[in-house]
């Protein structure tokens, strides 16, 4: 065990840090927003003014020749009311953002000349009536469309995030009427809503339309036997979301074709592969560095940190309307998906967390990890399928760019920098490893699980093109 006065210091410093960024994970606390940061948590930093100085609203024909000011007006305040919406975890905060993505994209597939509908190329998606060429005012189209998906997807939100969405759209509308014809205004942001309805009754048949209300589903009996899950320490909470691997993905064709199979097989004996495994866990978090406790605090909240890492390479790539819908598309799509399949893996094969195994197997006086373990098996390891997924993503919209995240500047984490989607990537799995929550088998397997979900997301994207 790491002792003296090291030991001290670092295990003060991570908690001081888990006060304002992790509060003791309770079921309350999960579906807040998973022990998390409050509203107004998330950052972007500061947008280049391109996105913040808006020019006077044009009427050209193509998207790409507005900026994605209107975009990110609407996705910003998607991640800050993310967090105080009841019931909405990591795993429904996912699918929002997949669908407000979608919906953006399609509403301004018109205005997009050189790509096609994703009708036909996502599972289940029906043509959207009505006409997609006519002459619209895109930023209009854009607004109408997230406006209407927003008052969906956040539903079961608070008065006061309602209250928000409806401050916003007529923040925004009177922002638009400045520099539009009132014909066109009102037309286009009809289409918007048009396409946002169409959009919403495919999600809804998903599987996943009311997982905020079923986190922790009381009819669910995890399997019992060696090796297999259970309720992990501190608060003992019973399965998360396991169902989640049944709902239907929107690129990949079934979760089934992107199964890595079983982990590792379980053993307790000492010289044994597995046993190997939760060793390292328990060696890594007992010796952990103040760059693995800062790796381990920077990852350990995962509600909306994907779609504030699209936000940003938007912002820090001066995207226009277009690009930025293509991406929003493809990495929400890459998230959601990726998920899906990760929890059809997690509750086929129900590993043990390495919390369980260590306090039973290595030492039984070995306190809890830095970062309280998720109620939901260790294989595969969820950060690294969706983060690898988006990493891929993100890699084929963007190619490698440097950027700083500012996420969790509001609570006091120091941003981290990046000179690779890949490196992003690589480090956000193994926070899990410093954070005794998942194994290193879990993390690699998971990241060549996410790797190929991504690509198969990004094949889907690129093919739809004129």
């Amino acid at each position: 065990m790491r002792g003296g006065n090291e030991a001290q210091k670092g295990r003060l410093q991570l908690r001081n840090a888990q006060d304002a960024l992790q509060r003791p994970l309770t079921r309350r606390g999960f579906l807040r927003g998973t022990a998390g940061a409050g509203a107004g948590a998330l950052a972007l930093g500061a947008l280049p003014a391109t996105l913040v100085d808006a020019a006077p609203w044009r009427a050209p024909t193509t998207a790409d020749q507005y900026s994605a000011i209107i975009a990110m007006e609407w996705m910003s305040l998607a991640l800050q009311i993310a967090p105080t919406t009841p019931g909405l975890s990591p795993l429904p905060a996912g699918r929002v953002f997949a669908y407000l993505g979608v919906t953006l994209y399609e509403a301004l597939i018109g205005g997009m000349p050189g790509r096609v509908s994703l009708v036909g190329r996502l599972n289940d998606l029906a043509p959207v009536p009505g006409q997609a060429n006519r002459a619209y005012h895109w930023p209009s189209v854009a607004h109408g469309a997230l406006a209407t998906s927003m008052r969906e997807l956040f539903r079961m939100t608070t008065e006061e995030n309602l209250a928000a969405i409806d401050s916003l759209e007529r923040t925004l509308s009177a922002q638009l009427d400045r520099g539009r014809p009132p014909g066109i205004g009102a037309r286009s942001e009809a289409r918007g809503r048009q396409v946002a309805e169409h959009i919403m009754a495919w999600a809804r048949a998903d599987g996943g339309h009311d997982g905020h209300a079923t986190n922790f589903p009381p009819g669910y009996t995890p399997p019992v036997g060696e090796g297999l899950w259970v309720p992990t320490p501190p608060a003992l909470l019973s399965s998360y979301q396991p169902y989640w691997g049944t709902n239907r993905p929107s690129a990949i064709s079934a979760v089934e074709d992107y199964d890595p199979g079983p982990p590792p097989e379980f053993s307790t004996a000492p010289g044994s592969a597995f046993y190997a495994s939760e060793l390292e866990v328990y060696e890594t978090v007992n010796s952990l560095t103040d760059e693995q406790l800062a790796i381990a605090l920077h990852w350990a909240n995962p509600l909306g940190h994907h779609q504030s890492l699209v936000m940003q390479a938007v912002a820090a790539t001066n995207a226009d309307l277009e690009t930025a819908a293509v991406a929003f598309a493809r990495g929400g799509i890459a998230v959601n998906d990726s998920i899906i399949a990760c929890f059809h893996t997690k509750y086929r094969y129900s590993m043990i967390r390495p919390v369980t195994y260590i306090q039973a197997y290595i030492d039984p006086e070995w306190p809890n990890p830095p970062v309280a373990t998720p109620p939901h098996p260790d294989y595969t390891a969820a950060h690294s399928v969706v983060t690898r997924a988006l990493a891929r993503a993100m890699f084929d919209q963007f190619g490698d760019i440097t950027f700083t995240d500012h996420t969790w500047d509001a609570v006091g984490l120091p941003p981290r920098t990046y000179d690779s989607w890949f490196e992003l990537s690589e480090e956000n799995g193994l926070s899990r490893l410093y954070g005794g929550i998942h194994t290193r088998p879990a993390i690699e397997v998971g990241w060549d699980q996410g790797d190929a979900i991504g690509q198969a997301v990004s094949a889907v994207i690129d093919q739809a093109v004129a």
